[in-house]
């Protein structure tokens, strides 16, 4: 078989022309999603066909893994307020409220969020989902005052995702 450039990925005694397992991981070419760097395993977390070893963004989620909070795992339904590609949770909401300067409504805020997350440890999702839109009223009440807008928006955009995905 012709192999004018020569081109031996896996630098074995066969050229990848006449190759049929070019990086060695004992799949051969025709079954491996990756064919060209090993993978054995043939993990494939996003089942796009490509293997993870070969792809840049493994969860398929929009966030390249370079910048994937939580590159294996994509965001419910693609709800992902804060864009960091991990799935929108309780405890990312409370992290966000706690990174904000809040001062006196932080209280009100973080009561709701630490209520919500005790319901759903409890497998009370009914009861969260209440928290969660009691923290939805209390941001839209702060908006313009304690919160900007653009803040408002993020947080309700979260907890709405939080809720969504109950």
């Amino acid at each position: 078989m012709a192999n004018t450039d020569q081109a031996n990925n896996d630098g074995d005694a066969e050229g990848d022309a006449c190759d049929q397992d070019d990086d060695n991981d004992t799949v051969l070419d025709g079954a491996d999603n990756c064919a060209l760097v090993a993978n054995g395993d043939q993990t494939d977390t996003d089942g796009d066909g490509l293997g993870n070893a070969c792809e840049k963004d493994d969860d398929n989620d929009g966030v390249l893994d370079e910048e994937d909070a939580c590159p294996l795992v994509a965001p419910f339904g693609g709800l992902d307020a804060d864009g960091d590609g991990c799935p929108d949770g309780v405890e990312g909401l409370i992290g966000i409220v706690e990174s904000l300067d809040l001062q006196r409504a932080m209280g009100g805020f973080l009561g709701k969020l630490k209520d919500a997350q005790k319901a759903l440890d409890r497998g009370k999702a009914n009861v969260a989902e209440s928290k969660l839109e009691e923290f939805i009223a209390l941001v839209e009440a702060q908006r313009g005052r304690a919160l900007s807008d653009e803040q408002a928006d993020l947080l309700v955009t979260y907890a709405s995702n939080v809720i969504a995905s109950i």
